[in-house]
């Protein structure tokens, strides 16, 4: 995504705020499906979307909704399509504090204490700092 892409551009006045957020998530990265996920990590196909249930249940993963579909965002996951320990430590930061779509647009904007870089590109190589940039984010402001 380029400078002119970041998720803090104006929203089409003709769409919906959410639906306009949401198309900007969807493009900042690739989402799967759980068939995709499923085909991708070699599970069986039969329940593709018990798996994937499971994770979020356990708070590993989050999703976002596309009509019926779950969509699972590609950053979430190792390069055995398992579910990577930092991003549970982020939804634990963020839990009851905001919504999965507010988590997805949170990686997928520019963050200052990231030099201003992606969460969602940091994740993998500096996990430590994205999760103290969560921290940071929900944090009450000291005024002394």
């Amino acid at each position: 995504m380029n400078e002119e892409q970041r998720l803090d551009v104006k929203l089409d006045p003709l769409m919906g705020k959410h639906e306009a957020l949401s198309n900007l998530i969807f493009a900042a990265s690739e989402w799967y499906d759980s068939i995709k996920l499923c085909q991708l990590a070699g599970f069986s196909l039969t329940h593709s979307s018990a798996q994937p249930h499971k994770w979020k249940k356990e708070g590993k993963i989050f999703a976002l909704r596309r009509g019926n579909t779950e969509f699972y965002p590609s950053y979430a996951f190792g390069d055995d399509f398992r579910p990577i320990p930092a991003i549970k430590n982020v939804l634990g930061v963020f839990r009851d504090k905001k919504s999965d779509l507010k988590i997805a647009a949170w990686f997928a904007s520019n963050n200052s204490w990231l030099c201003n870089q992606r969460s969602l590109d940091l994740i993998l190589t500096s996990p430590d700092a994205v999760i103290k940039a969560a921290e940071i984010e929900v944090a009450p402001i000291d005024h002394g």
